[in-house]
């Protein structure tokens, strides 16, 4: 009996040690709790809860704070640019077969990030991220200008805005897709865009507006419309990202684009490694901020929630990335998940039948 109270109050010990210095984020009801003053604009199911790609964003999120995985993140994407181009080189003396294939490989890799292409309860999450979207920035003028961070890189941030923007555009609304992360931009690449220009090349004065506003189209289904949404890819690597995008340009872009469009969503850099995002604060309506699960880490966020505050800048809520339910079980415990004949049973069926 006394080896049996000591191994119970050991385990006892054990999990409460664990628990209070565990760092990682595990549930959305952390957020709730912690910082209440901050709604909870969605919770979007994991599309990537491999091993491997668990590993992957756990290795990405170290050194925090000191900026060395974004760098670390930039160097090697130099590296694969430089790799890229000697390929190309070598494909074009035999007739560059292999890079047109690299090409059709990346499209149909990038098409798999958008809505159309998930499953249902990731579908269904993104669509009630949009509705929350439309009550969180309801008093914003002209175009809504929605900034969507983290704080630090592989916590989906780019994936996230891609299909919000996306999710927005299937309503027919006047959406333009911004991305802003002049360091280590994916848009392009994700959606099998042309990379350059972008809007480094616009504020640099290269380029106009115009010239560099990419569409983007798709249509999900024979039965359903086109959806369509504008594109602004970051364009050429600049030496000075911080300073164009604080510079007296990104403001008047930003004022041009809001009298063409409905909803801008701009994608930044993490706020615990670069200032990038920070500087584009008072451009913006309100930032998204994205915290995935398992990854994400609470000292991190408290940081990025810490120089948010201080430059004055409004953050219009979380958004809970990669949660690791279940689809089915995600949507039964919130009272989204309904099972077959669920509307039969209380007068819904109709003569048109089901419609799974």
């Amino acid at each position: 009996m006394l080896g049996a109270f000591l191994g119970i109050l050991l385990s006892v010990a054990i999990l409460t040690i664990n628990f209070y210095y565990d760092e990682y984020i595990r549930s959305e009801d952390y957020l709730t709790a912690t910082y209440p003053e901050y709604p909870l604009l969605g919770v979007l199911p994991d599309a990537t809860s491999s091993k491997k790609s668990r590993g992957y964003y756990r290795a990405a999120r170290r050194g925090y704070g000191y900026g060395y995985g974004y760098a670390s993140a930039n160097s090697g994407a130099e590296e694969k640019k430089e790799k890229k181009k000697t390929d190309k080189k070598k494909n074009a003396s035999t007739g560059g077969d292999e890079t047109k294939a690299e090409e059709n490989s990346a499209t149909q890799k990038a098409d798999a990030t958008l809505t159309s292409s998930l499953s249902f309860a990731s579908s269904e999450a993104y669509k009630l991220l949009r509705t929350n979207i439309n009550f969180a920035f309801s008093g914003s003028r002209n175009a809504r200008v929605i900034a969507v961070t983290s704080s630090f890189r592989a916590e989906g941030k780019t994936t996230v805005a891609i299909n919000t923007a996306y999710t927005i555009a299937e309503t027919g609304k006047r959406v333009l897709l911004i991305d802003a992360d002049l360091r280590l931009s994916a848009t392009a690449k994700r959606l099998g865009l042309s990379s350059a220009p972008g809007l480094s090349n616009v504020l640099a004065d290269m380029n106009t507006a115009k010239e560099v506003v990419q569409t983007y189209s798709e249509k999900p289904s024979s039965d359903a419309d086109t959806v369509c949404m504008d594109v602004m890819v970051a364009g050429n690597l600049p030496p000075n990202p911080s300073e164009l995008l604080e510079s007296e340009r990104m403001a008047a872009l930003l004022d041009q684009l809001r009298q063409e469009y409905d909803y801008i969503i701009v994608d930044l850099p993490p706020v615990t490694e670069v200032t990038d995002a920070l500087i584009v604060s008072r451009l913006i309506d309100g930032f998204m901020v994205i915290v995935r699960h398992n990854v994400a880490l609470r000292g991190a966020l408290a940081d990025m929630i810490r120089q948010i505050r201080l430059v004055n800048a409004r953050i219009a809520g979380f958004v809970y990335n990669g949660s690791d339910e279940s689809n089915a079980s995600y949507y039964k415990k919130r009272g989204y998940y309904y099972k077959r004949g669920y509307y039969k049973k209380r007068g819904y069926y109709g003569h048109y039948g089901y419609y799974r």
